[in-house]
């Protein structure tokens, strides 16, 4: 849920942001509401391509939630070659969390400013 939220979050302010940057004439073209228009945008045109990012970066820290708990349970004990073998992956999956974050907040503002689907924006 917090996925979603922050990803509409970043579509609205990249869309209001967008309306104002290529306002031909900035006092006449920009409107009135621009952060509002761009909720409107989102919610009507762009939910699919939100909760598909949101999906995928949920599932990832998911992932990285089971293996924390693993590798905290696994902590006790004196198998060496597990340890290293979970922090290698916890490192993995903290690294693709931080990759997927930033492509996935770049799509959105693809998103807002293009109008195109999520994996032609990413």
């Amino acid at each position: 849920m917090s996925c979603f939220v922050g990803a509409l979050s970043d579509i609205t302010l990249a869309g209001a942001f967008a309306s104002y940057y290529w306002a031909f004439r900035k006092p006449k073209d920009v409107p009135s509401f621009p952060v509002i228009q761009s909720l409107g945008r989102a919610f009507r045109y762009h939910l699919g391509s939100l909760a598909f990012g949101s999906l995928i970066l949920a599932i990832v820290k998911i992932i990285r939630a089971i293996l924390e708990f693993l590798y905290q349970k696994l902590h006790a004990s004196q198998n060496k070659v597990a340890k290293v073998i979970f922090a290698i992956l916890k490192c993995f999956f903290f690294c693709l969390e931080a990759v997927l974050r930033a492509l996935t907040k770049n799509a959105y503002i693809m998103i807002a400013m293009y109008g195109t689907n999520f994996f032609s924006s990413a």
